[in-house]
């Protein structure tokens, strides 16, 4: 499957798309997926609720700083669409 799919891959993106995959890449693909919501339900299931608890506090802090500095980033973007009097 995997010398099926790679040199597909490889090509252009009008030439590469999915439409010219090979038929049994959808059904890998679905198998993959599936087996990586098993993963995290498992490790879901199995982590303490302290665990989780860390882990979403963690999560927050991390999310907040990507808050800032998209903050920081939108704040500069107005400067890039300034027509220049050169």
């Amino acid at each position: 499957m995997r010398g099926k799919v790679d040199p597909v891959l490889a090509l252009p993106w009008p030439t590469g798309r999915p439409s010219s995959w090979p038929a049994g890449s959808r059904p890998s693909t679905l198998a993959i997926e599936r087996a990586t919501q098993l993963r995290l339900t498992a490790e879901i299931v199995a982590e303490a609720p302290e665990a989780r608890l860390i882990r979403l506090m963690q999560m927050r802090h991390l999310v907040s700083q990507m808050a800032e500095y998209a903050g920081r980033e939108r704040a500069a973007m107005p400067g890039f669409s300034r027509p220049t009097s050169h």
